[in-house]
Order: C-alpha cells, then sequence, then structure tokens
C-alpha cells in the first residue's frame, strides 16, 4: 500500500492543490494557517513544497512554519526496525521515533522484500495503527489542540464520520467557523446534530468552489 501510494503524483503545476497552497503560501510559512490531511498520498505535500516550501510534519511546536499534520499517517512515515525476515501479524506493534522519507527512498524502501510497512492508521474505523502508533497519537494531540485554539476551519473532501472521534469530537466542539467543500447533506446532517455555528457549505465539488472557499481566509 505503501509504494501503491507513492505513485500518485500532480499532473497540473496549476491544479487546485497548487493554487490552494499559493493562495495561503503567507500565512502557511508564518505559521497562522497549519495544513492536514487524512489521505496517505503525498499530492498535497508536493504542492504545498512547490509553492511555499519544505514541510514539517511533526513540529517541535504549535504554530510553527509549514506545519503540515497527517493524523492517520502517510505513505512516507517510516520507523527503522533491525533484524531480517520479519514475520508478524495484527497482534504485533512496532514502536519508535518515525522519519519521513522522500519519494525515491520511499520507492526503493517499499520494494524490498526486508522492510516493515509504512506507519499508515488501517482503514477502518478503530483506525488501528501498528507501526509508530505513538508519534501518531502525539501528532492527533497536536491536530486537537489546533482545532481547539482556530478561529476559521476550512474542510475539504472529508466526509462525517463520527466514529472518527478524534477528528470529528474536535471539529464537533471548537468555536471556529467551518467552510465546508463535500457532500453537502452529509455536512448538513452532521452540524444539525453536532454544531450549533455559523458554518457555511460552499460546494460538493473541490474545483466548483475553490475561489469562494478561499475567500474566506
Amino acid at each position: 500500500m505503501g509504494r501503491y501510494f507513492t505513485k500518485f503524483k500532480l499532473r497540473d503545476s496549476r491544479g487546485n492543490y497548487n493554487i490552494l497552497a499559493d493562495s495561503l503560501s503567507n500565512s502557511i510559512s508564518t505559521g497562522e494557517t497549519v495544513l492536514s490531511s487524512l489521505n496517505y498520498d503525498l499530492l498535497f505535500e508536493d504542492a504545498v513544497t512547490r509553492e511555499v516550501g519544505e514541510i514539517t510534519y511533526f513540529p517541535n511546536s504549535i504554530p510553527g512554519e509549514c506545519v503540515f499534520l497527517k493524523p492517520h499517517g502517510s505513505c512516507n512515515f517510516n520507523i527503522n526496525i533491525e533484524g531480517d525476515g520479519i514475520d508478524f501479524d495484527e497482534g504485533v506493534q512496532f514502536s519508535g521515533k518515525i522519519s519521513q522519507m522522500h519519494r525515491t527512498e520511499i520507492i526503493r524502501q517499499w520494494e524490498s522484500d526486508e522492510c516493515i510497512p509504512p506507519s499508515m492508521s488501517y482503514y477502518r474505523s478503530d483506525k488501528y495503527t501498528q507501526i509508530g502508533e505513538d508519534d501518531i497519537l502525539d501528532i492527533r494531540g497536536m491536530w486537537k489542540r489546533v482545532v481547539e485554539n482556530a478561529s476559521r476551519i476550512g474542510i475539504i473532501g472529508v466526509k462525517p464520520y463520527k466514529e472518527d472521534d478524534h477528528i470529528w469530537g474536535p471539529l464537533s466542539e471548537t468555536d471556529a467557523q467551518i467552510i465546508y467543500i463535500g457532500g453537502q447533506d452529509h455536512f448538513k446532517n452532521w452540524t444539525a446534530e453536532f454544531r450549533d455555528r455559523n458554518d457555511i457549505f460552499i460546494s460538493e465539488r473541490f474545483g466548483d468552489g475553490i475561489d469562494t472557499f478561499l475567500s474566506h481566509f
């Protein structure tokens, strides 16, 4: 799966990801805007690196320059384990400091038969994290503090899923205004049940609403 997600690349240097990163570049570089993604691929990071500069996955503090939080892990999150021929099943967890790898390192790493998977939470309701769970939990803690202290939050393409309480719990409770692009019915149902704020639905598709979305930031 790590090798699969590394294959995703931006086709257009002026696509929506790049427009988003470029428009927010000043506030990203100063720490006023903190970025986050639940995706395992590197598309958004590629755009941010191109438009803003090197990003920080594991900041020492919040706010910080070019902070990019991935609370479900990423295909380029790796921990080093010494030893050959390691066999394991779901009941085994590997702890260790996560380091980030560049794309060429990722491809070389995940093509090897002597490696463990990247640190990516399982795509299931409990978001079980077998590799580097401690660092992933630290990222989730930082993400929660960002949400609690934000004045405005933009969400693009993420369906409300209350079982992911580490994500939607803080979003339910924050006083920040939420600006949303995604499924309208899902968002309206979630806000009706969990929110009493002046949140704004923009559009169902990224490309249809990006200009209006950015006008709020």
